[in-house]
């Protein structure tokens, strides 16, 4: 009888285990079925975000690239933000720059392409807002910016696609998104090429393991930075190889259980160590000989963050650290290309950062003002 009324109560746990889990996903479905569509690209399961959109219509930011790997996606519309013709973020151009205009390239990672709602808040567009309010009709700004590109990308972007629109002027901001690349091992896993940190995708808009058909489960490992939404960048687009251990990095943080893992053995610093910036210094030194080659003057602008976050990106000492380590090659490059030292201009100030790296609106505005006043005090918008 004992056994019996054991297995009984084991039985009805169970049963009151699963009616609970199912309440949760019918009431996690249902929310996501009338979330705003931002929510739903979001938390939304390959199958479901196929179901709304079609797999002809479902356009995301970025699409494959033969060279680069991916870049912003072509004529991409939604809502207030935009992508031209030619895959940059903003308003249309003309292909072959016409007489008289002066035209300026911003390059780097998702801190230039912006992480605003609307493309006219990020920093390339306000520039050129700056700059023709300040005497300067003449400019025209494109944003080159992608999220996740690194100095490999930038090399490939300059030469691939903005040498043929005769750029005059090229703005390069990075740091953080090369600090990644760094933290891998074992050491000889640190390449040239970037092969640690990344590896050829080539099948996009992968299927998910069967956990994730769990819309609950789904949202929830998300939220908590365990899963990759199937919108992503990293899910869709970006293969990482297991010498790979940046995100591993932050997601540890995040969860305040840093150190663990591989991490207790060889701790994020020693990585940082290892792997000096070698490549990122090397990958500026030949965009500056491609540019020179083509007669395009060349800006650097040193990477500013502020403290007064807890994102690990830029919390952790190991990676503030890093970041100034890159920052200081920057300023090293100051007798072959012009740099702002940008690091010590910007405040630190909350009210300009999402995050800590990535600017409001306001710190956008900020941003294209200094860089705008430095362009002019140094005479290169002639």
């Amino acid at each position: 009888m004992k056994i019996e009324s054991t297995l009984s109560k084991i039985f009805l746990l169970f049963l009151s285990l699963c009616f609970a889990f199912a309440l949760l996903e019918a009431a996690s479905r249902m929310y996501l079925h009338f979330a705003p569509e931002p929510v739903f690209r979001k938390y939304g399961s390959l199958n479901q975000l196929y179901s709304r959109y079609g797999k002809n219509n479902l356009q995301q930011t970025y699409s494959p690239h033969r060279y680069l790997g991916f870049y912003p996606t072509p004529n991409f519309q939604k809502g207030l933000d935009k992508h031209n013709s030619l895959g940059f973020r903003g308003d249309e151009i003309e292909l072959k720059k016409k007489d008289g205009v002066f035209r300026i390239a911003c390059l780097g990672g998702s801190t230039t392409y912006g992480m605003t709602e609307d493309y006219r808040e990020a920093y390339p567009y306000q520039l050129e807002r700056y700059l023709h309010e300040n005497g300067y009709p003449q400019v025209e700004v494109i944003n080159a910016g992608a999220g996740m590109y690194t100095s490999w990308e930038t090399l490939i972007n300059f030469q691939f696609r903005l040498l043929e629109l005769e750029p005059d002027l090229i703005i390069v901001y990075h740091a953080i998104n090369d600090v990644y690349p760094r933290i891998v091992w074992p050491p000889s896993a640190y390449r040239a090429d970037n092969s640690g940190a990344r590896i050829v995708n080539v099948s996009p808009m992968k299927m998910p393991p069967i956990w994730h058909y769990s819309t609950f489960l789904r949202m929830f490992a998300v939220r908590a930075g365990l899963a990759e939404s199937h919108g992503s960048l990293d899910w869709n687009l970006v293969e990482r190889p297991p010498s790979f251990y940046a995100g591993l990095h932050r997601m540890l943080y995040r969860q305040n259980r840093y150190p663990a893992d591989i991490f207790l053995k060889v701790p994020a610093s020693k990585m940082l160590e290892e792997n000096r910036p070698i490549y990122f210094e090397s990958n500026l030194k030949s965009l500056i000989a491609i540019a020179q080659a083509n007669d395009v003057k060349v800006v650097f602008v040193t990477f500013a963050y502020s403290p007064f976050f807890d994102d690990p990106a830029i919390s952790c000492r190991e990676n503030q650290k890093a970041i100034e380590e890159h920052n200081e090659i920057v300023r090293g490059f100051s007798d072959r290309a012009y740099v702002h030292d940008f690091a010590k201009a910007m405040s630190v100030n909350k009210e300009y950062y999402q995050d800590g790296y990535h600017f409001t609106p306001a710190g956008e505005i900020k941003r294209a003002q200094l860089i705008g006043d430095y362009l002019a005090e140094n005479n290169l918008l002639d």
